[in-house]
Parts: structure tokens; C-alpha cells; sequence
């Protein structure tokens, strides 16, 4: 349970520390992280350490799979996120 805790606690921090200081979304530029933002970093924390709890190791290898170009492109970043794997260890804004 103290682990679980901790997560919560990161994602909570995380999420708002990385949205409200990265955000292109007007959205989370507050002090209050909206609800459905919360649960979208919450739930790709929590699929992550699935992973890593099913013994998958992290890829961070996912990070070249797309090109820069294709990273600048919002149509291209909307349809397939900033990286090609779940265990990427991506920071990510919206």
C-alpha cells in the first residue's frame, strides 16, 4: 500500500509540475490540474508500472522511433503521442 501511496503521490506532482510548466494546453495552466488530465497522467502511470510489474524493462529506446519533424507536427503527436512505447520513460506535455 506504501508504494501504491507514493505513486499516487508522484503522479500528483508530476503531472502537475510537468503540465502546468510545459502545457501548450490552456486548460492546465492553473494551480488546480483538471480532472480528466489527472486521470490521463494517471492512467499512463499506472499502465507503465504494469509493465514493469509483468517484468518489462523500460524502452527507452521508443524515443528515436519518431523523427523530430514528426514530434513538431501536432496532427502527428495528437494521433500517436510523443513516443512508440508505453515503457519509454517519455515527460510529456498536451
Amino acid at each position: 500500500m506504501h508504494r501504491f501511496l507514493s505513486i499516487v503521490m508522484w503522479a500528483i506532482c508530476f503531472t502537475n509540475g510537468v503540465y502546468w510548466n510545459q502545457s501548450s494546453d490552456a486548460s492546465v495552466r492553473s494551480n488546480e490540474l483538471p480532472a480528466n488530465k489527472f486521470a490521463e497522467g494517471l492512467s499512463y502511470l499506472v499502465a507503465r508500472e504494469i509493465g514493469h510489474t509483468l517484468g518489462l524493462l523500460d524502452n527507452l529506446g521508443a524515443s528515436w522511433a519518431y523523427s523530430v519533424d514528426n514530434l513538431r507536427n501536432a496532427a502527428f503527436t495528437q494521433a500517436n503521442g510523443l513516443s512508440a512505447s508505453i515503457m519509454d520513460d517519455a515527460h510529456f506535455n498536451s
